[in-house]
């Protein structure tokens, strides 16, 4: 009798089986540390918070208490940080001086942002420098939404290889 209540447990467990993935050559764009597999790329993207940003390893992602960040993304001392906000965000002039304000740089009375393309997107962009701190700025309206990329470290040379490939493969305002 025991010997059945045994072999009845035992034989109610799932059969393990094995199955060899067929591996294919990932390129990794080190800049941002994470693999692009050309056309299925897409398959490497997170959807969060009604946006797709690049799977990127190398980060790690913070928590924040705050409800417009969507994203913090730290590597060494650099922070990249999405942040959506609705409906007015505030004039140029009001963000810039807010910007310059976080660097410890004097507000200024006019102040304009660069149009620039990534990938598919356009983007309104700035870069601030005070000393060895270093800010890039990307804004984007999707419909009434306001999106803010903000990266911020020491080393602009490595801000700078980080910037273009994240902008590019950042896709805002995707349906859930």
């Amino acid at each position: 009798m025991v010997v059945l209540i045994c072999v009845g447990i035992g034989g109610c467990q799932p059969v393990v089986r094995h199955y060899d993935i067929p591996s294919h050559r990932v390129h990794v764009n080190r800049a941002i540390g994470h693999p692009s597999a050309g056309p299925d790329y897409p398959a490497y993207k997170r959807l969060v918070w009604g946006f797709y940003w690049p799977d990127m390893p190398e980060w790690k992602r913070e928590t924040t208490t705050d409800t417009w960040t969507r994203v913090r993304l730290v590597r060494g001392d650099m922070v990249l940080t999405v942040t959506q906000l609705s409906g007015n965000s505030g004039t140029v002039g009001t963000n810039v001086n807010r910007w310059r304000r976080q660097l410890g740089l004097p507000p200024v009375k006019t102040a304009k942002m660069v149009s620039k393309t990534y990938g598919n997107s356009q983007y309104d962009t700035l870069v601030l420098s005070a000393g060895d701190s270093h800010m890039m700025v990307a804004q984007q309206s999707v419909q009434s939404e306001q999106w803010f990329i903000k990266l911020t470290g020491s080393d602009l040379t490595a801000m700078a290889a980080v910037w273009p490939s994240f902008l590019a493969e950042l896709q805002l305002g995707v349906e859930q």
